[in-house]
């Protein structure tokens, strides 16, 4: 993300996911050979500008020269528990996160139903994906990525090096 002008990219990014396609046949028969069928129909459960997001952030993970399976894996399906958030609602809660960010806050840790919903939804989508990745058979590294994928990486670990490299190309997507 450009730390400069972060409202900037917060418009481009909202604009881009207003003309997001989503993922084409031909790139759906290539996510074969990384998700099984039961990440595959999660995947296609993701709204089309999710499927973009997620195919970018795939790609510059392998820009980065990354190729691994559960890298990748999570890539695709880090977003899944985001499925009932309407790209309206992600403009209200970036907005609220932005302008008020202890209200924001207050409102992630409510019930989950009514106005308040996308905003519990986004605070907690990370684990409820990976869980959600889980229930679908995927690689516990990959289940890992996505539970922490808004977690500092910290260590020397391969799994903190994976998920700083994921998180890089998520920020930039």
């Amino acid at each position: 993300m450009n730390h400069r002008l972060p409202a900037l990219y917060r418009v481009r990014q909202f604009l881009r996911a207003i003309r997001a396609q989503g993922a084409s046949a031909e790139e759906l028969r290539e996510l074969q050979a990384i998700l099984n069928p039961d990440q595959m129909a999660l995947f296609q459960c993701l709204p089309g500008y999710d499927q973009r997001h997620s195919l970018e952030v795939m790609a510059a993970l392998r820009a980065a020269g990354h190729d691994e399976p559960a890298l990748l894996a999570a890539a695709l399906l880090h977003d899944a528990a985001k499925t009932r958030l309407r790209l309206r609602h992600r403009a209200l809660v970036t907005l609220v996160r932005a302008l008020a960010p202890a209200w924001a806050a207050r409102l992630s840790r409510g019930s989950g139903t009514g106005w308040q919903a996308p905003f519990v939804i986004a605070a907690h989508h990370a684990a409820w994906g990976a869980e959600m990745a889980a229930r679908a058979g995927s690689d516990p590294l990959t289940v890992a990525l996505i539970r922490h994928h808004h977690h500092p990486s910290n260590g020397a670990t391969e799994e903190s090096c994976l998920l700083a490299a994921f998180q890089a190309a998520d920020d930039d997507s």
